[in-house]
């Protein structure tokens, strides 16, 4: 009855196949792929990148029938199946020296086993250059390389200057294929979350186009609250307008029957009473949340949601700024976090001077309140 929405689900293709709702974002991708070759793109972690690597990925694996109902089903004529390298590496601890190398290692030993090796190739660079190479004869089809979180390594290892400096120049040698193999090459993007401007891997990669403060990716992925408006409230009108007043003749023609005791169809519509009543809530709730914070209300004495607030990342010796927004309103690409994302939710309340903890995945960060400001924008 309800949409099914994508909490936390990052494969596209399970996505499709079980029913779950998807913002269309493919008229976006199909003009990333069509007028580009190479990008690079910056947003924070649980935005969507991987969810979007995946998208491109069942895109260039040729997967027509994912695509049914969305614009990429119209957009695109060919569906060619291009050979695809996809190197994730969110999932492993690089605070361990050997691990950046051992984890490229199984990925290289993963393509090997599909495209071949040559003895010659010894270091993990001319490995990754000789299946590039490899992938594009046997397949007739130039490769498509998709790499997720490019940058987890060195940011772990920030605060080991030696263990960085050795990741920085074990990954520079490795994306240097993207340069040196550009005409076995069809379509590459590197997702992360720090810029790669201020980043010496890519120094020599003059062919990355950095879309991540592209007014036409804007969009790309996540959910803008313009789509959590548009997406949740025709539903909300249907459940309202149509919904409530099937099931409530549903629940009257069921009690015309008589003895309400052993009345199967009575029950199930009750049930369906009380689930369409919950869902109005749910979304009434979110789009609630999505409203507009007055700005010349905002209290400026703690952070409260609508203030601007500078920062310092005590770890890393790091000024940052935010605005604290609801959590449909979050917009990296503007500065705004989500007063539910754990950095928004440990900052609320705080003053100037105080230091908060975040708990994360990857440890305790910890940020000290320099400026709290309010936003006009």
């Amino acid at each position: 009855m309800s949409k099914l929405y994508p909490i936390g689900i990052q494969n596209f293709e399970s996505l499709r196949k079980d029913g779950y709702y998807y913002v269309d974002k493919t008229e976006i991708i199909y003009n990333l792929a069509k007028t580009g070759r190479y990008y690079f793109l910056s947003r924070p972690r649980r935005f969507g990148k991987s969810l979007l690597i995946s998208t491109l990925e069942a895109y260039f694996q040729g997967k027509k029938e994912l695509f049914t109902g969305l614009a990429m089903e119209k957009l695109e004529k060919e569906w060619i199946a291009y050979p695809i390298l996809h190197l994730d590496l969110n999932t492993e601890n690089y605070s361990i020296p050997q691990n950046l190398e051992l984890k490229l290692e199984r990925a290289l030993s993963a393509w090997e086993q599909l495209y071949g090796s040559d003895p010659a190739e010894k270091s993990l660079a001319s490995r990754f250059e000789g299946i590039i190479q490899r992938a594009y004869e046997k397949t007739g089809q130039r490769v498509v390389i998709l790499v997720d979180e490019y940058d987890k390594p060195m940011l772990q290892a920030i605060g080991n200057e030696a263990l960085q400096t050795s990741y920085r120049n074990t990954l520079k040698g490795f994306y240097g294929a993207l340069k040196s193999k550009d005409g076995c090459i069809r379509f590459g993007i590197l997702t992360g979350v720090t810029k790669f401007s201020k980043v010496s891997v890519f120094s020599d990669l003059n062919n990355l186009n950095d879309i991540s403060m592209d007014d036409l990716y804007v969009e790309l992925c996540g959910i803008t609250e313009k789509e959590i408006h548009t997406n949740f409230e025709d539903e909300l009108h249907e459940l309202k307008v149509v919904k409530r007043q099937e099931v409530a003749q549903k629940i009257k023609e069921a009690r015309e029957q008589g003895d309400l005791s052993e009345n199967a169809e009575y029950d199930a519509a009750k049930d369906e009473q009380r689930d369409i009543e919950a869902r109005i809530e749910e979304l009434e709730k979110i789009l609630k949340n999505a409203e507009v914070v007055v700005e010349d209300e905002v209290d400026l004495d703690k952070i409260n949601i609508g203030c601007k607030v500078k920062i310092l990342d005590l770890e890393y010796n790091e000024e940052l700024e935010y605005k604290i927004v609801g959590s449909t309103e979050a917009n990296s690409l503007k500065g705004k976090i989500s007063n539910e994302s754990p950095v928004g939710k440990a900052l609320l309340g705080a003053k100037v001077d105080d230091v908060v903890n975040v708990e994360t995945h990857v440890g305790m960060l910890q940020y000290k309140v320099l400026e709290i400001q309010r936003s006009s924008n």
